[in-house]
């Protein structure tokens, strides 16, 4: 007699079924049994996708953040005529220390001249003018990235995001009076803008008068610093002579911002900022890089340009210190 061996709750007699039907009997049981082994699909389904790996920080390409598509592009440093920003009806006058975008549109108001002029300083540092005789003129792109310019398009933004601030401030200041000393014996370079420091009770000018000749000068307060000051307002001879430098040093300056021109001459000097030796080093190193910004627009720039943005500088960093 045949042992009865029992193969998934049957027997394995005589009265099993054939081989093949078999077979197929204990296929479903072997599925349902896997199935309690393996995840189920709803199982599987319920397991969070993978994050996506992080962008790429290789330098090759890096991405620009959303905020640079509004950010300045360019800044008005000088108007001349009727200009407009932006088109058709919401057009509005442009002014000077207006920021523009890439691409934001600049037109001619009405009257209109050939001569007209407005001229831009781009965040990169390079001017860009728009004429009378362009037909369209847009805030152009900067030519450099941000990146490769650093301190310049920090030195730009400084300037020129200020200057609209101080617009007002600078239209109502009196007119220098011109004295009637008389003016250098020869012609030569006016005085040049400069930061200079006041060292114990002493200034020395020689950083303005260095390429002027031998004359005259006067020197005025445009802005004291520092209101207790008594002789802030008082006036000052300078006798330079180029061959001698210590003549362009003179005593008890009070900190401040002056202007700098031959007695009794036409030309409208330069502006000089006196700062105690704390805030000097500084500023100084601000103002040259500003002047670096002017000198790479070229020989051919107009010195109203020029003296727009150092200017600009200057009192800016007057106001910082303040």
């Amino acid at each position: 007699m045949r042992p009865h061996v029992l193969l998934h709750g049957r027997r394995s007699d005589e009265d099993a079924p054939p081989r093949g039907v078999e077979g197929v009997r204990v296929l479903p049981f072997l599925t349902f049994a896997l199935g309690l082994v393996a995840p189920a699909p709803i199982a599987r389904a319920q397991i969070p996708p993978a994050a996506p790996p992080a962008p790429s920080s290789a330098p090759s390409s890096p991405p620009v953040p959303a905020p640079m598509a509004d950010a300045p592009a360019a800044w008005v440093l000088r108007v001349d005529g009727i200009w407009l920003r932006g088109a058709g009806p919401k057009a509005v006058p442009i002014a000077v220390g207006a920021a523009l975008r890439v691409g934001e549109p600049i037109g001619r108001g009405t009257p209109s001249r050939l001569s007209d002029r407005v001229v831009l300083v781009l965040s990169d540092g390079a001017r860009h003018e728009c004429r009378g005789t362009d037909s369209v003129c847009v805030a152009p792109a900067p030519r450099a990235a941000p990146s490769t310019t650093g301190s310049v398009a920090r030195v730009v933004e400084l300037v020129m995001s200020t200057l609209a601030e101080l617009r007002d401030q600078w239209r109502s200041e009196p007119a220098r009076p011109v004295s009637l000393i008389s003016r250098g014996e020869a012609e030569g370079s006016a005085p040049h803008d400069a930061v200079v420091a006041v060292r114990g009770r002493e200034v020395n000018l020689e950083a303005s008068l260095a390429d002027s000749p031998r004359g005259a000068y006067l020197l005025e307060v445009a802005t004291p610093l520092r209101a207790a000051a008594a002789d802030a307002a008082r006036a000052i001879v300078v006798d330079w002579d180029p061959a001698h430098p210590q003549t362009g040093r003179v005593l008890d300056v009070a900190p401040g911002r002056y202007t700098l021109a031959a007695s009794g001459g036409a030309s409208e000097g330069a502006e000089v900022l006196v700062l105690v030796e704390g805030t000097h080093a500084q500023a100084a190193r601000t103002f040259a890089e500003a002047v670096a910004v002017t000198r790479a627009w070229g020989p051919a720039t107009p010195d109203r340009d020029v003296r727009a943005f150092q200017r600009a500088a200057l009192r800016v960093l007057a106001e910082r210190v303040r």
